[in-house]
């Protein structure tokens, strides 16, 4: 088992790491939703959330904020959604390519991880602040997701093309 625990390190702590991310963004969600209030300290918006919901002018400008954070949150679930499957397809495939060894696996997965992590912490605080300075990290962990789906498309093809033998 501890074989098992040490080949996996890395893309494990990578997934939780992508996770924790989800919840950063969960954390910044909630936060600005409740701080849409009243003078009586009173939530504006009703729960479940409902983004089409009207409040009062002098709070729309806090109820716009709070549906960016809807919609950065969103965002964020979904490509972490997307992420993590292809994140370990590629760490279990890309190994069986030439010149592949255990190391450079882990060094590719760390690195491609690092770089999603990354941009999607400065997509998170990016879009908190406005739409615009989202791209960014948006741009990073798309990098990230796109080399990950070329490495899980061509480390599967040659597995495909070994077992059928013409390789």
């Amino acid at each position: 088992m501890e074989g098992l625990r040490h080949s996996l390190l890395v893309p494990a702590g990578s997934t939780v790491l992508m996770v924790m991310g989800c919840f950063h963004a969960m954390k910044e969600q909630i936060s600005a939703r409740y701080a849409v209030k009243d003078d009586k300290n009173e939530s504006l918006l009703p729960h479940p959330y409902a983004p089409w919901a009207s409040v009062p002018k002098e709070y729309q400008s806090k109820a716009d904020d709070a549906y960016r954070a809807f919609k950065m949150f969103e965002n964020v679930k979904e490509w972490t959604l997307l992420g993590i499957p292809l994140m370990w397809t590629s760490f279990l495939y890309v190994g069986g390519l030439p010149y592949m060894t255990d190391n450079y696996v882990d060094g590719l997965i760390a690195v491609t991880s690092a770089a999603y992590i990354f941009g999607n912490a400065k997509f998170i605080s990016g879009y908190m602040k406005s739409p615009e300075t989202r791209l960014q990290g948006f741009k990073i962990r798309r990098k990230a997701m796109e080399s990950w789906l070329l490495i899980s498309v061509v480390s599967i093809g040659y597995a495909v093309l070994k077992r059928v033998g013409v390789v």
